[in-house]
């Protein structure tokens, strides 16, 4: 039986690190904000926190192994079935995180982009599209007079 990985332990704390923030940027919407853009080809709020929950997810799974399946689930319809999904999906992503043994973690996986990198690394580049797409979702509050959380939780 393999053992669960320090390095997937810290794997999972950096992402919740930031995942707790985006929730908490995530939550400070109003449910009008849904749909805001601040420009007209800009993903809208809802549409922002749902890619940055299914990519997440997606990036996990292909560090298991697992090819996207399908269809993306079509993204709820108001912010609080947004927030909860993405509540869902940070759990259960977190959890794979934990649970990964350094073999796992060092296997060369096939991914977007005709790439095939070790699973740490698509795990180390979800965490940067998290950050990028962080940091636009705190940039639509600001636009919309809501102050932005740390950019990290910590505790």
């Amino acid at each position: 039986m393999q053992r669960m990985s320090k390095q997937g332990e810290q794997l999972a704390g950096h992402f919740l690190a930031h995942r707790k923030a985006t929730i908490d940027a995530a939550g400070r919407f109003p449910a009008d904000k849904l749909d805001y853009r601040p420009w007209p080809d800009a993903m809208s709020v809802g549409d922002l926190i749902w890619h940055m929950a299914g990519a997440h997810h997606m990036f996990v799974q292909l560090a298991l192994g697992n090819a996207p399946q399908g269809e993306r689930p079509q993204r709820p319809a108001d912010l609080d079935g947004i927030r909860a999904a993405l509540a869902q999906l940070t759990e259960g992503d977190a959890a794979a995180l934990r649970a990964m043994t350094e073999e796992q973690l060092a296997t060369p996986r096939p991914g977007i982009m005709n790439m095939t990198l070790p699973a740490s690394q698509w795990l180390a580049t979800a965490c940067d599209h998290e950050i990028h797409h962080k940091g636009q979702l705190m940039l639509y509050g600001r636009l919309n007079g809501i102050e932005p959380p740390f950019f990290v939780a910590r505790g």
